[in-house]
């Protein structure tokens, strides 16, 4: 009995912690879980890298579910027919996009292989479902992802503006006369067919969907209340780059001393992905889950000059400061207010 009542001062203690922290909190999760299941699983255990370092891409949402489970203890519309139709229908898909991607890629199917894929596969199927969750706090989080309603010019933003950035690089790298990247290698099939399955795979698996509602959909809210867009975007640019750190420790992501200009690179990005944020009013992630997917995705069609990619990132992230006057503090309106810092 004194036990029991020990773990359950200890427990409540520890949700108190979480609810006066919560961002604290969730950064702290994101960047443990990303780098405990790299150095554990592949680092320790030698499994797959690239699947692995591809699941523990899921801990900003995971870390966000958690903890908006406890700051938000609401019960909420819960229907079990509604939560499992999209947990199969999402299971399918992306089941059946893992497995197209690995044929037309030509990447390793041993069975060695299968329990990292099935893990990566469950957890998209998880996610998505989880936007029908009997938690509030869950639900609110991510029912955002399914919400479409947004204007057109936002989905053409969202899915056009890496591509046509990183295709400008290239053409003004080759100009004057900059070291051009060969072109990747693609699968042989018709080329619009595995362009849309690349996005889609980007979009599951590949960063987007486990981290949107994390970064935007929980920290950027919160940042926001106490700083402007630009100041909370360039602290979400330094988490961002402490997240990504670690596989440039384990070298699954090239040479060391590039690491500094992919820091700066986060941090524009942060500012494009808020920029995006504020422009759809944060009732939707679909935006900024696609354009997370279009960047990803790009990099499998389009050879990226990084010195003009990046100077063009740049002029475009510094237009979209001064036109939005982001170094203003613009304070949320008190019906969408969220819970404290």
């Amino acid at each position: 009995m004194l036990a029991r009542m020990r773990k359950t001062l200890i427990s409540e203690y520890i949700f108190q912690i979480i609810r006066r922290n919560p961002l604290v909190v969730f950064f702290i999760l994101s960047i443990a879980f990303t780098w405990i299941v790299n150095l554990l699983l592949v680092g320790f255990f030698h499994q797959e890298a690239y699947t692995f370092s591809l699941i523990s891409g899921f801990g900003p949402v995971l870390s966000a579910m958690f903890v908006s489970s406890i700051i938000d203890t609401k019960k909420t519309e819960y229907r079990i027919s509604s939560w499992l139709s999209a947990f199969i229908s999402v299971l399918l898909i992306a089941g059946l996009v893992r497995w197209i991607s690995r044929i037309w890629w030509k990447h390793s199917l041993d069975w060695d292989v299968l329990p990292g894929d099935i893990i990566l596969v469950v957890l998209a199927a998880y996610v998505i479902a989880s936007a029908f969750s009997d938690k509030h706090g869950i639900q609110s989080l991510l029912k955002p992802y399914l919400n479409w309603r947004v204007s057109w010019i936002w989905y053409v933003i969202a899915i056009g503006i890496w591509p046509g950035i990183t295709f400008l690089g290239y053409v003004l790298g080759e100009w004057i006369g900059l070291p051009v990247p060969a072109m990747p290698t693609k699968p042989a099939v018709p080329l619009p067919l595995a362009v849309i399955v690349s996005f889609v795979w980007a979009m599951f698996f590949n960063g987007a969907l486990g981290e949107e509602a994390g970064w935007r959909g929980f920290a950027i809210p919160r940042l926001q209340q106490k700083f402007s867009p630009l100041i909370a975007s360039i602290i979400m640019g330094l988490i961002w780059g402490a997240f990504h750190s670690i596989f440039y420790f384990m070298n699954l992501s090239g040479k060391v001393w590039f690491m500094f200009w992919i820091r700066l690179g986060d941090i524009a990005l942060a500012i494009l992905f808020t920029w995006l944020y504020n422009r759809t009013k944060g009732k939707s992630l679909l935006p900024v889950l696609l354009l997370h997917a279009s960047m990803n995705a790009t990099n499998d069609y389009l050879p990226r000059v990084k010195l003009t990619v990046y100077a063009l990132l740049g002029i475009v992230v510094l237009v979209i400061i001064f036109t939005d006057r982001m170094w203003l503090f613009k304070p949320i309106k008190e019906t969408d207010e969220l819970y404290d810092i």
